[in-house]
This record gives structure tokens, sequence and C-alpha cells, in this order.
């Protein structure tokens, strides 16, 4: 309990060891802002682009001085998609939102505040938790949880204001199983979907870059993808295998077989939009990278 005898008792008999760790995060907020401020200096108009995670935690000090706020006995995850097939359990306490909503949101609006303190940017990963987590009991899988909703009315348009307020751009990583409501109403905010380059087709066939979403930031994978280099020889399923993420061998050998066949609608794309001279493998990993970057570089996002 922070506001317990003890802790009292402890803060006055380590003063130096809790000093020390307060003198820390101001000397990162300090170098924080350096680095802003160098990068506006050397011509970045934006600056930095911070991320703000899905959630903190058990152990942190948020859930620590909130105590009201954290529950504990369950956590937050993601059920069985193409990316886990057991789904997922990230084992970070949810918020109570009817605590959060009572409290007049007090923690969400410092969260964003200091996300933005030195940030022309931010991105908000897993933007779907603002709408509804998926929430796990305490000792159970992926495959065993539930949907809970959040009042994103309220967080938004928090965002939309501290946004506002900073000069910032939001950037919601809406990717994977979205509710077909969430994009629009991200957007009717200023918030930025994310688009990237191995999900945008139809079937077989990639997406033209006239038709990328303009409301949106184009990537050529995230950092949950394997690298361009490393999707083209496969490499992600065998490490996929290697940690359970496929279940089984013969998994693993039918999802290598169906990327054999991707790289050609890749190829065609990126030639019929004028990023590569012809639909043929480019010299090297580098050509590539190039090919792809310019060709999303040709998107209205």
């Amino acid at each position: 309990d922070p506001e317990s005898p003890a802790v009292a008792a402890f803060r006055r008999e380590r003063a130096e060891a809790v000093d020390f760790h307060r003198w820390l995060q101001w000397e990162l907020d300090r170098q924080l802002g350096e680095a802003a401020a160098r990068g506006k200096r050397a011509g970045m108009p934006i600056g930095l682009y911070q991320d703000l995670a899905i959630g903190t935690s058990g152990s942190s000090a948020d859930v620590w001085a909130n105590p009201r706020l954290f529950l504990t006995g369950v956590s937050i995850g993601a059920p069985p998609d193409e990316y886990s097939a057991s789904g997922q359990n990230w084992g970070l306490p949810p918020m109570d939102p009817r605590v959060l909503r009572e409290d007049g949101y007090r923690y969400w609006i410092a969260l964003v505040r200091a996300c933005m303190r030195h940030a022309g940017a931010l991105r908000i990963d897993h933007a779907i938790g603002l709408f509804r987590q998926f929430w796990i009991p305490e000792g159970m899988g992926g495959r065993q949880g539930a949907y809970v909703r959040l009042p994103a009315d309220d967080l938004l348009g928090i965002l939309a204001l501290e946004a506002r307020r900073h000069g910032a751009l939001v950037v919601g990583e809406d990717l994977g199983t979205v509710p077909e409501e969430v994009p629009p109403t991200m957007h009717s905010r200023g918030v930025l979907s994310s688009r990237v380059f191995y999900f945008e087709r139809e079937g077989d066939a990639f997406r033209p870059a006239a038709e990328y979403e303009p409301m949106s930031l184009a990537t050529a994978n995230t950092h949950d993808m394997p690298s361009l280099a490393g999707f083209w020889a496969a490499r992600d399923v065998e490490l996929k295998r290697a940690v359970g993420l496929v279940e089984s061998d013969e998994a693993a050998e039918n999802q290598r077989a169906a990327r054999e066949d991707e790289p050609r609608p890749i190829l065609e794309r990126l030639a019929a939009d004028g990023a590569l001279p012809a639909a043929e493998e480019p010299a090297s990993p580098a050509a590539l990278r190039g090919a792809v970057h310019e060709f999303l570089c040709r998107t209205p996002a």
C-alpha cells in the first residue's frame, strides 16, 4: 500500500536509493527532451515517434501506485488467429473501466501527456484495446478468454485533445482481428490507421499503391513480423515452429509450401507500380527493400 506507514518508513530509511531512482527518471526525461530538440534542429519536422504499449507489467510502479485501477487474477491477451494458433497471453493486468471513468480518466490523461511530452508522433499499440480487450483468467490460455468493452469514445476524445494540445500525430495499430467500426471511429478523431505491405491484398493480388488508405501510416512490416529478407526465405516459418507458434511439422511444411507462391504477386505488384523494371526477383535483398519502400512512397498514406 503506497500510503502505508511501512512505505513511509522505507522511504526515510532508504532515502538515498529512492532519490537515485527518481534521478534516473529525471535524467531519462532530460535526455529524451534533448534528443527531440536536436532532431528538430536537424530538420526533422515531426521529431521523435514514440510508442505506447498496450499495458504495463503487474510489478510496475503504475500498478503499485494505482491499486484500485488495475485488476488482479486476469490478464490481457489475444484470441487464436493466423499469427498464433493458440492465442496469446501477455501477462498484463487490465484496468477496470469503471474505476477509470469514476476517477475522471486521471491515469489515462497523465499517461498520454507523458508520452507526448517530447514526441511529435505517438503509436498506440493494439489500438483495438481502446475499444475492447481480450481478458484471460489467471492460469488459463489464449483460447479461454473473453472480450470486455472499454469506453472508447472517452479514451479517443482525450487522446485527440492531448494530440491537439501537443501538436502531435497519432497512429493506431489496427491490425489483425478488428471490428468494422474501429478504423472509421479512429479517423473521425484524426487518428491514423496502420497499413502493412504484407497485408494489403485482395485474395492473392496485392493492392495498388493508389488504393492505400490516405489516413494511415504505411510500412513494409512491423516489429512482430519477419524482415523482407526473412519473409522471402521463409525463415519466420522455421522460427515459429521452433517456439511453438506453429503446432506441427506438417503445418510448418504447409506454410513453407504456401510461401513459395507468394513472391510472384509481390513482384507483379512492384513492377505494375513502377517500383521494379520487371516482375523478376531483384538481384539482392537490398534491391528488394528499395523497391518495396519506393512502392510505399507512391501511396497516398
